[in-house]
Parts: structure tokens; sequence; C-alpha cells
């Protein structure tokens, strides 16, 4: 790969267009994994109908700096044992506060291992490939623009 420097212009101008589309194709995958993500969590939610009582077997982080700790809890439907993992919103507390301790289960009747506890399946990352799809689009006119005046200088 050539330096900027050792290119021509039209390569330079090339190379500029290919950034702006690559910045492009990136921007619509992260996009699509947000929805996909946010549509997964939304259906995961919506077949959950059915609601019983776990007990919390583990919290991270444990040392209670965290706003939302996450949780592992044991449940059981018709005496089969599963296990499950969500957040809770009690502000600063410890592991050993929740451990042990009931926490609301909700799970598919269908499909008893397909469940979520607490506050349900987490959407928070979302919105974090929704930020870097932003500036891989912020980015695409930057290119563009770039390409434009190494072609106007020709």
């Amino acid at each position: 790969m050539k330096a900027w420097t050792d290119m021509t212009k039209e390569e330079q101008a090339s190379r500029s267009m290919k950034c702006a589309i690559g910045s492009a194709v990136l921007a619509i995958i992260f996009v699509v994994l947000g929805v996909l993500g946010q549509v997964r969590a939304n259906n995961l939610k919506s077949r959950c109908t059915a609601e019983t009582t776990g007990e919390v077997i583990s919290v991270f982080p444990s040392n209670g700096r965290r706003v939302q700790p996450y949780l592992t809890a044991n449940y059981s439907v018709d005496g089969v044992q599963y296990h499950t993992s969500g957040r809770f919103s009690y502000g600063y507390t410890s592991a050993d506060t929740l451990t042990r301790k009931p926490v609301d289960v909700h799970y598919d009747p269908a499909a008893p291992d397909k469940s979520y506890a607490a506050e349900g399946p987490r959407t928070g990352f979302v919105f974090i490939f929704f930020v870097v799809a932003a500036v891989f689009a912020i980015a695409i006119p930057a290119f563009i623009g770039q390409a434009n005046r190494i072609r106007a200088r020709m």
C-alpha cells in the first residue's frame, strides 16, 4: 500500500471514496446489528409471559460499585431446574445483600429455558451500536468532501 504522499491525486481521491463507501457499509452493519439486538430482546420479553420466583446465586460485580448489578438466578418449572440472568436496579449494593434472595423470573411457557430475571433482557448495548454507526456516518461526508477537493485540484 502506497503512502498518501506517494499517490497521484486520482489515487488519493479514489482512496477517499473507498473510505466513504467503507464507512457507509460499516454504519449500515452497526445499525442492522443494533436493530436485531433490540428485536431479539423485545421478542424474548413478549414470549416470556409466565412468572415464577427464582433465587439469586451470583452477582457481578460483587463490589457494590455498579448501579445495576448483573445477576444469575436459579428457578424451577414443573420440577426442572433452570438458570437465567438479568439486572437489578437497587442502587449501590453488594453481592452479599442479593445472593440467596428471591427474584422474579419471567419465562416462556412453551420453552421454560428461555427466560429473564429482574428487569428483563438488556437493551442498553443497542445504543452503543447506534453511536458507532453515527460515527461512521459522520465520516462519510468528510471522505467524500476530501475526494471532491482533490479532484477539483487536478
